[in-house]
């Protein structure tokens, strides 16, 4: 295990040293180390670590969450409410009911194997966008017309959108049955999430009040709730959003009186460094590469034509908001990137025995390799571009 962690650890560093002469994302060169090393290939790194990939991977999702709800400023939604409630769900449900039709008419899938790949490919990858959008605030790109904090919002409810569809999929897979029970699980789970957080946001406040906390001690507090909120989602079966409870208390505590907010921002920014690692490098070691290859181009043209039918319903869900041309182009780039929920439930199909399992997951995997660096790249390299910072927005 630990010659494993010392090639992770090695080739990552060397990879980010090249993808920042290439000036190209970090999270490309961690994929790509990932999948040379991986089993798939030549089987450097060992099954014991590659076993524990989804802990791991549940970890930095923790890591990102806590991140988000630090920078998030939740006065500032007031103004692009409607906006991110749309982005929550509109482009998933676009891209959802392309993947159906064409995954039904042209790859002759069910209706059911094409809506459970349509749920996977759907979900939009956190671990790309929000520390990407993170960085924008910090830097005071589009934030006077309230890009990131758009983004941020709208990225981290579609995470429970989808997957709430993808566990109602699932379930009628498994039972042959329609439960509707299954149709509130959605706000259900919204309401408990926010719930848990302000239950908890209230013992943290207590507990402060009599015993203060350093910032290392805040640190490690928030890590240990965050990933008690992730385990509580996983043990309800999506009914208590684990993600959207970890976000909201990290938003609520930086607001209480004494809470060291920037020595808290600065260690989790540089915890996520070495997360980050982990979480791509795995994401490429699980990946199946002969299957990928055996697939040929068309898989290609089917995440392209999925992605046209997400980007309408960007464009849709902006309609009527106060971004220029060049902050929706930005958006609709931005809202591409897959990779976290894709690796994380790709499989399940496959290993429930659903037909056309194998298929899905191969979609999956191609969806990471594409549109994860991708749309990393896009933000990147056009937000200095397409988005203006304060000073700039002064000076015009």
């Amino acid at each position: 295990m630990i010659e494993d962690v010392l090639l992770l650890l090695g080739s990552c560093l060397l990879m980010r040293y090249l993808c920042n002469r290439l000036r190209l994302p970090h999270l490309v060169g961690y994929l790509l180390m990932g999948m040379l090393m991986g089993p798939f290939a030549t089987g450097v790194i060992s099954d014991l670590l590659i076993s524990q990939a989804t802990d791991i991977k549940r970890m930095a999702l923790a890591i990102i969450l806590i991140r988000a709800g630090l920078t998030l400023d939740i006065k500032d939604l007031k103004t692009v409410g409607p906006v991110a409630i749309r982005m929550s769900f509109l482009p998933a449900t676009f891209e959802i009911v392309g993947a159906s039709l064409i995954g039904h008419y042209l790859i002759q899938l069910s209706w059911l194997e094409t809506f459970v790949l349509g749920v996977i490919i759907a979900a939009v990858s956190p671990a790309v966008v929000v520390p990407r959008m993170i960085r924008l605030l910090e830097q005071g790109l589009g934030v006077s017309a309230k890009v990131p904090q758009i983004i941020l919002a709208g990225s981290s409810l579609d995470d429970i959108y989808t997957l709430v569809l993808f566990s109602m999929a699932l379930l009628f897979y498994q039972q042959g049955e329609f439960s509707y029970l299954l149709l509130f699980s959605l706000p259900v789970s919204i309401c408990l999430g926010i719930l848990l957080a302000l239950l908890l946001n209230i013992l943290i406040h207590s507990w402060v009040n009599h015993h203060p906390l350093k910032s290392f001690e805040w640190v490690m507090l928030i890590f240990l709730l965050s990933l008690s909120c992730l385990l509580i989602e996983s043990r309800s079966q999506q009914w208590v959003s684990g993600l959207l409870a970890v976000i909201f208390l990290a938003n609520r505590l930086k607001d209480q009186n004494d809470f060291p907010l920037d020595s808290v921002k600065k260690i989790f920014n540089n915890i996520w460094l070495v997360a980050e690692m982990f979480l791509f490098f795995l994401v490429g070691a699980i990946l199946p590469l002969q299957e990928v290859t055996r697939l040929g181009v068309w898989p290609i043209v089917f995440v392209l034509a999925t992605s046209v039918w997400r980007m309408a319903g960007v464009y849709l869900s902006l309609a009527g908001s106060q971004l220029s041309a060049k902050e929706k182009v930005f958006v609709l780039g931005a809202y591409l990137p897959k990779a976290t929920v894709q690796a994380a439930i790709g499989s399940i199909p496959l290993t429930l025995g659903m037909p056309a399992g194998n298929l899905i997951f191969s979609l999956a995997v191609i969806e990471i390799l594409l549109t994860a660096p991708l749309g990393a790249w896009w933000i990147d390299v056009m937000k200095d571009r397409l988005l203006t910072s304060p000073s700039k927005a002064t000076h015009v």
